[in-house]
């Protein structure tokens, strides 16, 4: 009857409903679980025993000057990670460049296109106007923190070498996120 075909569509609605949302935090990465593979990626790694040879302590604060505000190391690191997914820049939505296909070599096709996630990462094959926060960026930022002979320009240049890492892990961490390989929907609703 009508009654008894509203009900058995009415719990299938909603069974695939809550199956559809239960599941969006597995999907993808969210910012905190961005920031806290970050920061165990640091604490596990062989940098911080590099830091004295570099003269860097860890647990002081680098600054970026007035406006660019001052944290340490593994901060930067955190910002540059969660800043990655920024949706409001000069790089509208640079999330969409997060992708990478290894099977097909592409970066995402689905809705809106993106450059694959390693040329965005590396910017070693193409430079891209929109993209500050490369390895390549990073090498040249550390450069600045080696060879700049005012001290406050050596430690903002590190702030950013730091913060510029931060990307690139973001990318390292979402090309090992399966949705991150394929067109996969993530993010619950209209993002990717």
């Amino acid at each position: 009857t009508q009654m008894t075909y509203f009900v058995t569509s009415f719990r299938l609605a909603l069974l695939t409903f809550s199956l559809l949302f239960a599941t969006i935090h597995s999907w993808a990465f969210d910012l905190n679980m961005h920031s806290e593979i970050t920061k165990a990626a640091f604490d596990r790694s062989a940098i911080l025993q590099a830091f004295p040879t570099l003269g860097i302590d860890p647990q002081r604060p680098l600054s970026k000057g007035f406006l660019g505000g001052s944290n340490i190391p593994i901060n930067w690191l955190v910002t540059g990670a969660r800043d990655e997914d920024d949706t409001i820049s000069m790089n509208f939505a640079r999330y969409r460049n997060h992708f990478y296909d290894p099977v097909n070599d592409r970066g995402l096709t689905a809705l809106v296109s993106g450059e694959r996630a390693p040329d965005w990462a590396l910017e070693d094959r193409q430079s891209f106007l929109t993209q500050n926060f490369s390895y390549r960026d990073a090498r040249e930022s550390f450069l600045g923190a080696l060879t700049s002979s005012n001290q406050k320009d050596r430690e903002a240049a590190l702030a950013n070498t730091f913060e510029k890492l931060g990307h690139v892990l973001h990318l390292v961490e979402d090309m090992a996120s399966p949705p991150h390989t394929r067109n996969d929907m993530h993010g619950g609703g209209i993002f990717v």
